[in-house]
């Protein structure tokens, strides 16, 4: 369970005032989601349809979604009510995205156009 508050970055204060998504929403993510990383040491905390399952008091706050930095930073906030959690990051369309070579280093390089 979480004990430390809760920080948000001013970006997360922004999206939280406009999309209505509540302190409280955000402290229930964070202690009954699921959690998953999602790039660059951030994780997300998503309250799915499981969890809702498992806590019947979280069916109002379904679909929310939290990103949390490695340092423990809210870093935005949005509720997402059609997706499962491996869909939260299909946002982008790769369709038209080049995989470059992989350098020496052995890691490959995705360009959008």
């Amino acid at each position: 369970m979480r004990t430390q508050p809760i920080t948000l970055t001013a970006h997360a204060r922004f999206r939280m005032d406009q999309r209505g998504v509540s302190t409280d929403s955000i402290e229930l993510a964070l202690r009954h989601g699921d959690a998953f990383p999602c790039g660059k040491g951030d994780r997300c905390f998503f309250i799915s349809h499981k969890c809702v399952k498992r806590h019947r008091d979280l069916h109002q706050h379904k679909g929310i979604a939290v990103i949390l930095t490695r340092d423990g930073e809210v870093k935005t906030v949005y509720r997402n009510r059609d997706l499962r959690p491996r869909d939260l990051f299909r946002q982008w369309d790769l369709s038209s995205a080049r995989v470059h070579p992989a350098p020496k280093h052995g890691r490959r390089g995705i360009v959008l156009n």
